[in-house]
């Protein structure tokens, strides 16, 4: 009996050893999960940033170099019109030229923002996989606050500036 009882004793911590590890095994997972999320929406972030940051500087190449032919321009109508035919052929290839940078600054905008805007899908899209995992990992009774707090708050930010 008493060899029963050790047998069964035994058994019962073996058994209580592989649901721990069970448990474990499901905690390791769901963190896993938890921080390449994590991950994930992190570089979405720094993806939207760098595009905008890469619009910004087109766009003000794009300005710096308008400025110079409205320049140009401005210093041939001070010579007259109708006076030179070169020079009024001049007149008008630059003004073709300002036309042209005022539609291609237009496309850089509309373009930067299609971007931006196909990221802040993907983002939202990862994010209610993040939520559902944070709900399950409540349920489950898995800590992740700090990790939780610092991605829900970077999570907060993007939506408040995107308002």
């Amino acid at each position: 009996m008493e060899a029963l009882a050790y047998l069964s004793d035994a058994a019962g911590a073996v058994a209580g050893r592989q649901a721990k590890d069970e448990d474990d095994s499901l905690g390791n997972l769901f963190k896993d999960k938890f921080h390449c999320l994590s991950d994930i929406l992190s570089s979405i972030e720094q993806e939207a940033n760098s595009r905008r940051r890469l619009s910004e500087v087109l766009l003000v190449e794009i300005q710096s170099q308008y400025c110079y032919l409205k320049t140009k321009l401005f210093e041939l109508y001070e010579r007259g019109l109708g006076v030179n035919r070169n020079l009024d052929s001049r007149r008008s290839r630059l003004e073709i030229q300002l036309d042209k940078l005022n539609e291609e600054s237009r496309e850089e905008r509309v373009r930067a923002w299609q971007d931006v805007e196909n990221l802040s899908k993907e983002w939202r899209t990862w994010f209610k996989q993040y939520c559902d995992l944070v709900q399950r990992l409540k349920i489950v009774g898995i800590d992740v606050r700090r990790a939780e707090s610092s991605a829900t708050n970077r999570a907060r930010t993007i939506v408040d500036a995107r308002r």
